[in-house]
């Protein structure tokens, strides 16, 4: 709505390098609280900046190609993002804690909510064949056609958001269980409180793993296949950023 009032006004040129301005200062701050981050729902919210940034420099470009990837980013964000944090909420339903750090082997507790988290990880990544990822590359060719130096230091900035949250997020599904879930019994009271102990009976009712599967197959389906109705709609959303 902003950006349509700077158009009106005659500004929008300012408007549009104010907004690749911001796109850049979202990364940036995105990439800095990333790294060393160590609850993965904060890091999850820290990954909406970066691709919130994603979309102001889409939309900053004034080019058809930014605008519409722009768009279908929007969507492919909303459904990747949905996914992860539905599987982080069954993580700390079973582990009771939002330390990366106490999370590990989640794999033989949650065997389905951690193929989602990881599918959800590959694709916030950007990576094929999920729809983020034909999203992503598409912002990014527009970006390269716009300015050089800009597609350089966004891309730059991916690749640092990424190797943050990839080794995290991968060590949460992977090794043994906690210690705790093992020695709970054997918790020494004088120390501090640690994250109490998972359960060991079923903890992946299927209410839980429903929502996370139906996202799960249509960042899926999205990324082979582009309905022609939401091609359609996604060219007039595009359209009227750049009227």
């Amino acid at each position: 709505r902003t950006y349509r009032v700077f158009d009106a006004a005659g500004i929008n040129v300012f408007c549009d390098q104010l907004l690749v301005l911001f796109g850049i200062i979202s990364l940036c701050f995105s990439a800095i609280f990333l790294v060393k981050q160590l609850e993965y729902k904060r890091m999850l919210a820290y990954s909406s900046i970066e691709h919130m940034g994603l979309l102001a420099l889409s939309i900053g470009m004034a080019s058809h190609t930014g605008s519409f990837f722009g768009m279908f980013h929007l969507l492919n964000h909303s459904l990747t993002k949905g996914l992860l944090f539905l599987c982080s909420g069954n993580f700390l339903n079973t582990f009771h804690t939002k330390k990366t750090y106490d999370i590990t082997g989640s794999s033989r507790l949650l065997p389905i909510t951690s193929v989602l988290w990881l599918i959800g990880l590959f694709a916030i990544c950007g990576l094929p064949p999920f729809s983020p990822f034909i999203s992503k590359f598409g912002i990014l060719q527009a970006l390269f056609a716009h300015s050089y130096t800009i597609g350089f230091l966004v891309l730059s900035l991916l690749v640092i958001i990424v190797v943050a949250m990839s080794g995290p997020m991968l060590s949460m599904v992977q090794g043994g269980l906690p210690q705790s879930f093992s020695m709970a019994s054997e918790t020494d009271l004088r120390q501090p409180p640690a994250p109490e102990a998972p359960r060991k009976h079923n903890t992946e009712p299927l209410i839980t793993i429903i929502s996370p599967l139906v996202l799960a197959a249509l960042i899926l389906v999205l990324g082979v296949y582009m309905p022609t109705r939401l091609q359609l709609v996604l060219q007039d959303a595009s359209a009227l950023l750049l009227r």
